[in-house]
């Protein structure tokens, strides 16, 4: 046992990865402080598109938090010969604990987006019947974009496929920003643009939206959006490179998993 302990420790001091744990912890939570300050700072409390964007992210911030708190117990577990091993295995589970809540945070977007989506669909098919026909496009996008979004969603949360999906809406939301923000398109025109709608409800002013601004502050107010959209792609991207955690379908815990199989085959 001494020299297998003696090994793993000589592995970790060459692999020195495991220094960087720290660091980036403390920068996550400080990211995480900022996220919450985010919406008081620009006074979007009542923005609901803002406040689930903003979850969005800090579910990919717990997320990476989870993953740097289970490698710094396994190097705690590691290194030490004596070590309180109730304290670890109580850090392992806050860890995976914390990577369930990243999970569930991280889709409270693409939440939100079927959830207006499936409400559109159903005022449209009420409508339908009264006076107002929304067209039959629309009305049947909706209820399939709907149906998608939510499916997404669900698997997502339970651990499910969830690289897969995690990767897929990173993509969408990637395409999406560049389509609705090009903020490179208005950097050196001279022309001058309505500010529109959705922006006129983040906190922008009421009156904002209803005369023309100079390409200089409709390109910052584009470029601020697409870097929101570009921050929760990447939120993301953390859950397609360290996985769902062991809260999950895909990723179950292993000790759970062999104590089922063995009384399965009892």
């Amino acid at each position: 046992r001494t020299c297998c302990s003696a090994s793993l420790r000589a592995r970790l001091t060459r692999n020195r990865s495991h220094l960087l744990c720290p660091p980036l912890a403390a920068c996550s939570t400080v990211l995480l402080l900022w996220c919450v300050w985010h919406p008081f700072m620009y006074k979007q409390v009542q923005n609901v598109e803002f406040i689930m964007e903003t979850l969005s992210i800090m579910g990919g911030l717990l997320i990476l938090l989870s993953h740097l708190s289970i490698s710094m117990a396994k190097r705690r577990r590691l290194l030490l010969d004596s070590f309180d091993a109730t304290s670890v295995q109580r850090s392992e589970v806050r860890a995976k604990q914390l990577g369930l809540a990243g999970r569930v945070l991280l889709v409270a977007l693409f939440l939100h987006s079927g959830w207006t989506r499936s409400h559109r669909f159903l005022n449209s098919r009420v409508s339908s019947s009264a006076t107002t026909i929304a067209p039959w496009m629309v009305w049947t996008m909706d209820g399939a974009l709907s149906i998608v979004l939510l499916a997404v969603v669900a698997l997502v949360v339970m651990g499910m496929r969830s690289r897969f999906c995690a990767l897929l809406m990173a993509s969408v939301n990637f395409l999406s920003s560049i389509y609705l923000h090009p903020f490179w398109m208005y950097l050196f025109s001279s022309s001058r643009y309505e500010l529109p709608e959705v922006m006129g409800s983040l906190g922008l002013g009421e009156k904002m939206g209803s005369y023309p601004m100079s390409a200089e502050l409709y390109a910052s107010h584009q470029r601020y959006f697409f870097f929101q959209s570009l921050s929760y792609s990447g939120a993301l991207l953390l859950l397609v490179v360290h996985g769902p955690g062991q809260y999950s379908i895909d990723e179950p815990d292993p000790v759970e998993l062999m104590s089922l199989t063995a009384k399965g085959n009892d």
